[in-house]
């Protein structure tokens, strides 16, 4: 009898692809749109949302083509380039913008309104500042007023500073602070949008006016810094008597600027800039050079500090 023995030949089996492209029909296990399982072997997993490494994660830390993230401790949407991770999308509390220079301040950021004299860099701009008027440093109600002072001193560096501790009006237009609300040195205030003339003396419109005292008093117009910041100065002292005063600016007890104004119209410009440190003053004075008679001395500008 004939045997006839059937002798079935295997099928070759696949093999595994290394590269990105499938040329083998098998099954996408991966689902990564290539449909053979070892398609992966040589990936390297990149930021695109896809699972490029087979590893069952996608865009892990280590992807190629990542981006750096920073700390937004503030969440004012602007990070601290010195807190970072690297990472194909913004982890929690991480944002894209490394440009805050305080993150501990939701207020400083790019882009916000500088505040005068608050000892911020509001804007992250170091070479913006905000002036205040010295006019504003007068308050008929509070004497410090913030971070100002009126009052006098025994020497033009602002030595033996006293702040005033009365308040009076002069009439309806000029108020003052003097020792006592009367007397003088004194600061006054035209609080009305036009001059006001008072015998040989003009009060210029919404200004401030020192007098030093008989005694040799030095008015003083004072400012404390709150915090170290960087500060720039533009103001003019100017004659509104027959005035004979020495005036000064100070900055922590070192000079500025000193001169005499001489008459009525003469003029001090009083302009720099200079760094403080917290509790540091600012003093502007005028006293007697002479007689202290006919020694009003007006004081206009600004003091910008961050």
């Amino acid at each position: 009898m004939l045997t006839m023995i059937l002798a079935l030949a295997a099928c070759p089996a696949d093999t595994a692809d290394t590269a990105t492209t499938d040329t083998n029909a098998d099954a996408d296990t991966d689902t990564d749109t290539d449909t053979d399982t070892g398609d992966c072997i040589a990936s390297t997993e990149t930021c695109n949302g896809a699972d490029d490494d087979c590893d069952g994660e996608v865009d892990e830390a280590g992807s190629t083509a990542e981006n750096n993230y920073y700390a937004d401790a503030d969440h004012d949407g602007y990070g601290d380039t010195a807190d970072s991770v690297a990472a194909c999308a913004a982890p929690g509390g991480y944002v894209a913008d490394h440009t805050d220079c305080d993150d501990a301040q939701g207020e400083v950021h790019p882009g916000q309104s500088e505040v005068a004299n608050d000892g911020h860099d509001n804007d992250c701009d170091p070479l913006t500042v905000a002036g205040v008027n010295v006019y504003d440093a007068f308050s008929p109600t509070a004497n410090p007023f913030g971070d100002w002072s009126l009052g006098y001193s025994t020497g033009a560096d602002g030595a033996g500073f006293t702040a005033f501790s009365g308040y009076a009006e002069f009439d309806a237009s000029v108020d003052f602070w003097a020792v006592g609300g009367s007397g003088e040195p004194r600061v006054y205030r035209n609080h009305t949008a036009v001059d006001w003339t008072y015998a040989s003396v003009t009060f210029a419109a919404s200004s401030i006016i020192l007098h030093p005292g008989p005694a040799g008093e030095y008015a003083v117009l004072r400012w404390t810094a709150p915090a170290s910041t960087r500060c720039e100065v533009d103001v003019s002292f100017d004659g509104r008597d027959s005035t004979s005063t020495a005036v000064a600016a100070y900055v922590a007890g070192a000079l500025l600027t000193a001169g005499d104004v001489s008459g009525f119209g003469s003029t001090l410009p009083v302009r720099g800039s200079f760094s403080v440190d917290a509790g540091d003053t600012v003093d502007f004075t005028v006293g007697p050079n002479g007689n202290y008679n006919f020694d009003s001395t007006g004081l206009e500008g600004t003091l910008a500090c961050l």
